[in-house]
């Protein structure tokens, strides 16, 4: 009990000091929140459970020790804004901005939150620079898990990523950019185009004729797109690794029921102006894409089990469309140089 007034007594003196810069945090249970702006016209705002309903971040008498964080936000600059809710669960959230006009957005809402990282935070959003955007988001359905780490970082202007994941016991997701304009088709004059490599595109609500049924959830669960990655499966893994800017790259990936998953999607890209995207519905599919080079289009639809797409590309403008329907299908391109094309569609 005594714990409990001295996280809600600092909750009232972080309000009491930040509040030239807006910041607001309503606390229940023992969690830690902290906030900390340098600046003026910054906003920030965590709120953590809600009357009558705990959040305890010492996960006791179990795990005392574990998830000591219960959320804190960070900024150096000016207009920023941040904002953390956590609800009830085991959750910790970071979010550390530097730079001028920021947002950035993590709603928790699994039971646990864990991640090998410093002090087993479950979220982070790490931003340098102006106008970046970066939103977080799980949803404690679908087997009533959570994340294991969910980390974005981005350096440069004007950046998009966004994250989301469903119940997904043991997911892994990151997304780094390095650059301008990744993933902001306004800012950077790239529109998000795959209608080169001649095949459906695997993302079933960016310009897509066919394609994969991906649910993003139901009812209360329904996520909101657009995405960068978005995630319903277990023990899977999603990774953005962006160097160069006006790049669009986007990850969704789906197990139908509670017990499969451990699909793996990987993008490391160095250069400008490619058009990336990745879909996998079923289990057990890896599609790993590693590029360098300018203006590429790549895109690869997986649906079945235990397809496997590797993707290397060494050159600029080429296109490449990998389709495969079905379990056990293999896909490999190697291209190097500039202005080739490969398209590979594999049925039962």
């Amino acid at each position: 009990m005594k714990k409990v007034s001295l996280f809600l007594g600092f909750a009232f003196m972080a309000c009491m000091v930040f509040a030239q810069n807006n910041a607001t945090v309503n606390q229940f249970g023992s969690n830690i929140g902290s906030v900390n702006q340098d600046g003026s016209g910054n906003n920030a705002t965590i709120q953590q459970g809600s009357s009558g309903a705990a959040v305890t971040n010492n996960h006791a008498p179990a795990y005392v020790g574990d998830w000591i964080q219960g959320s804190y936000i960070h900024q150096i600059g000016q207009t920023n804004t941040a904002e953390a809710t956590v609800r009830q669960s085991g959750n910790g959230t970071d979010i550390n901005q530097v730079g001028d006009v920021n947002t950035a957005k993590q709603d928790v809402g699994s039971y646990y939150e864990e991640t090998t990282s410093y002090t087993k935070m479950g979220l982070d959003i790490d931003q340098i620079g102006g106008n970046n955007w970066a939103t977080q988001k799980t949803i404690k359905t679908y087997g009533n898990f959570g994340v294991q780490g969910m980390t974005v970082y981005q350096g440069g202007n004007y950046n998009i990523a966004d994250q989301v994941s469903i119940g997904g016991m043991g997911q892994v997701q990151s997304i780094k950019q390095v650059g301008d304009n990744n993933n902001n088709p306004i800012k950077s004059g790239n529109t998000f185009d795959l209608s080169s490599t001649t095949i459906n595109n695997p993302l079933a609500v960016l310009q897509n004729p066919l394609t994969l049924a991906f649910t993003f959830g139901a009812g209360a669960q329904t996520v909101s797109l657009p995405l960068t990655q978005y995630s319903k499966q277990e023990l899977g893994k999603a990774t953005i690794d962006v160097l160069g800017s006006d790049n669009n790259t986007y990850q969704f990936q789906e197990t139908p029921t509670w017990g499969g998953g451990k699909n793996q999607a990987t993008i490391d890209l160095i250069g400008n102006k490619n058009d990336v995207a990745q879909g996998q519905l079923g289990a057990l599919n890896n599609s790993d894409f590693d590029l360098t080079g300018d203006e590429n289009v790549v895109s690869n639809s997986q649906l079945g089990n235990s397809n496997i797409a590797d993707v290397n590309i060494l050159g600029s403008y080429n296109v490449v469309g990998i389709e495969q329907t079905g379990d056990l299908n293999n896909a490999t391109v190697n291209q190097t140089g500039n202005s080739n094309l490969a398209r590979i569609i594999q049925q039962p």
